[in-house]
């Protein structure tokens, strides 16, 4: 991380949370180091190293328990995230360090801000395999919002093929979407279902094999507790953290990218069938097709092709 300001004991203080405390601190070449404890167990130290630009550079590298709790708390507007998962220490020569590395299961979608095709959810376990993460970091696993949809395609080849990375997924086609979305009225909940069931189906699976996973990540798009509330009891039993940036951890860019995979794939059958091809998003292009498609099957038919709570769908019905 890259903090664009003094970084001091004080700072450190006040971004950490109860049951997270500085037990000590010591001068170290270049910087300083705080040792955080929580409760009676040691977590590690975070180290901040003053840079000749003027810089602040915030190390995680030595914290060893609780890493992903400690990190989520420097998350602000004024903290920049390195684009790389620092978590994997990849270095020059294309390497990754032991250190750091954990088993954790990550969970993304793809299609909610498409006005056609279905909402998916994927949760995916990635082990804490060495080999295995710098094979799929070197391969270029990453957020699937930087990936073409072409090599898209070719990623989650290679991600299916690796056996020992599992992964559920729960895709809600339009005309269910529709039924859930006016029985909920809120995207954030439908969002949370979504997360929790596919997380559940995968903990069921993981468990069939006596595979323990306890460390879920995802991304934070609410703050209110509504993945937590859907869960049910294998779901009630890891250690959900909820952080901005989640694609950074490799088992949630592995999560988006079969997420976006199997959208894309749903799309492409959505073409076939109205034999054309159906733009993805939710821009002019998006809406003149729907205006299109609604004078073809009549706009009591739309709402098996289209999410009808976006905006432009006003317009679509009104044309």
């Amino acid at each position: 991380m890259i903090v664009p300001f003094k970084v001091d004991e004080d700072y450190i203080k006040d971004k950490l949370k109860v049951p997270f405390v500085i037990v000590k601190s010591d001068i170290i070449t270049g910087g300083i180091q705080f040792l955080i404890q929580k409760d009676n167990e040691i977590c590690g130290y975070i180290r901040i190293y003053l840079k000749k630009d003027g810089t602040t550079n915030i190390d995680f590298s030595q914290v060893k328990n609780y890493r992903l709790d400690i990190e989520s708390y420097f998350i602000d507007n004024n903290i920049k995230i390195i684009d790389k998962p620092n978590i994997y220490h990849i270095n020059e020569n294309k390497t990754i360090k032991k250190e750091g590395i954990f088993s954790s299961i990550g969970i993304d979608e793809s299609g909610k801000g498409d006005l056609f095709g279905p909402l998916v959810t994927v949760s995916a376990y990635v082990p804490g395999d060495v080999k295995l993460i710098a094979f799929l970091v070197n391969s270029g696993v990453k957020d699937s919002k930087k990936i073409s949809d072409r090599d898209i395609l070719k990623l989650f080849d290679l991600i299916n093929d690796k056996k020992e990375i599992y992964w559920r997924n729960v895709t809600v086609k339009p005309k269910k979407y529709n039924e859930l979305y006016d029985k909920i009225k809120n995207l954030n909940k439908l969002l949370a279902w979504e997360h929790a069931r596919s997380l559940e189906n995968l903990l069921t699976d993981l468990s069939i094999d006596e595979i323990k996973c306890d460390t879920v990540i995802a991304d934070q798009f609410e703050d209110n507790g509504l993945v937590e509330g859907c869960l049910m009891t294998l779901g009630k039993k890891v250690n959900l953290i909820k952080t901005p940036k989640a694609e950074s951890h490799i088992s949630v860019a592995v999560a988006s990218i079969i997420a976006r995979a199997l959208f894309l794939k749903e799309m492409k059958q959505l073409s076939e069938e109205l034999k054309c091809v159906v733009p993805k998003g939710a821009s002019q292009d998006a809406t003149d097709f729907a205006i299109e498609l609604k004078f073809k099957i009549g706009a009591e038919n739309l709402d098996n092709y289209i999410k009808m709570h976006f905006k432009n769908v006003k317009e679509v019905i009104d044309k």
